[in-house]
């Protein structure tokens, strides 16, 4: 899709049993998977390291079995979530989500931190219904900032 991220790295899931239907389900958004592999080429060139996607699009299915939400911008290839070499540590992700929240084009940028499981971004594409919104999710709640 970009020089970096591939259709692949966007539709891949640990879950086997769903791969070829999440695989084939993503070429029909293959659209909003490519615009958010655009923003992240942006993180990508300015950090100058790997950006590694941790979910990208989710198949109705997936995402019941992830127990996604049912609005979910992950359902239309539309949302990703992802961590960045040497910044997988809260304090290196909220530099990430720092930057990311003023240099990229999103709707909803998110600073993941549930407890017990490693941090990530969740980044969103903008919504003509939905002013873009900055939030950090500590385990318990999620705040604007």
């Amino acid at each position: 899709m970009t020089e970096h991220f591939s259709f692949g790295e966007f539709v891949k899931t640990s879950h086997k049993e769903l791969q070829a239907e999440n695989t084939e389900q993503g070429h029909k958004f293959i659209d909003n998977m490519r615009a958010l592999a655009n923003e992240l080429e942006k993180l990508r060139l300015f950090v100058f390291r790997p950006v590694f996607v941790t979910s990208g699009f989710r198949c109705l299915l997936l995402n019941m079995h992830v127990c996604g939400a049912l609005g979910s911008q992950h359902l239309t290839g539309s949302a990703v979530d992802f961590t960045v070499k040497d910044f997988q540590d809260v304090r290196g992700l909220s530099t990430i989500f720092s930057w990311c929240g003023d240099h990229l084009n999103y709707g909803q940028i998110i600073l993941e931190q549930p407890i017990g499981r490693k941090p990530w971004i969740h980044l969103g594409l903008p919504r003509p219904d939905r002013k873009p919104s900055r939030m950090i999710f500590d385990g318990k709640e999620y705040r604007d900032v």
